[in-house]
């Protein structure tokens, strides 16, 4: 009997669900490094996590997402985080470019330009708010 190897199906991009926050927060805490040892304030979550806006998935797996989040001048910007144990070659650019096109079209539909200091007010909204659901 052959057995065929498997191809492993394309990378999908879409936009991040509240049901993918649980693999999300896990990469950005494997990708820190952090460890859980000592007390839970260790294990919170810091600004630079950002606000999730895109993922993607191969296998229903995420092996990478992108946030917005504030550059030290303060300015709005798209950074991704990968899984390192995937190889990543090209779904960075083409993850980042999915984003900054989603976002885009966000801002042309609301016909709306969101100022950084409202980015920097969510983010921190979004932060508490997670910290509070995986520490309590």
């Amino acid at each position: 009997m052959n057995v065929a190897a498997q191809e492993p199906k394309p990378i999908q991009f879409r936009e991040v669900y509240l049901s993918d926050l649980n693999a999300i927060v896990q990469l950005y805490r494997k990708n820190q490094s952090l460890k859980k040892v000592g007390s839970a304030v260790k294990n919170k979550l810091a600004a630079d996590f950002g606000l999730p806006i895109g993922v993607a998935e191969q296998d229903k797996k995420i092996v990478a997402y992108s946030v917005v989040n504030l550059t030290s001048s303060g300015e709005a910007v798209i950074t991704v985080q990968a899984d390192t144990d995937f190889e990543t070659a090209g779904i960075n650019e083409q993850l980042n470019s999915f984003s900054v096109h989603l976002q885009a079209n966000k801002s042309l539909q609301n016909n709306t330009v969101v100022s950084d200091q409202a980015v920097q007010h969510e983010i921190d909204r979004f932060i508490d708010w997670l910290n509070q659901c995986y520490l309590n």
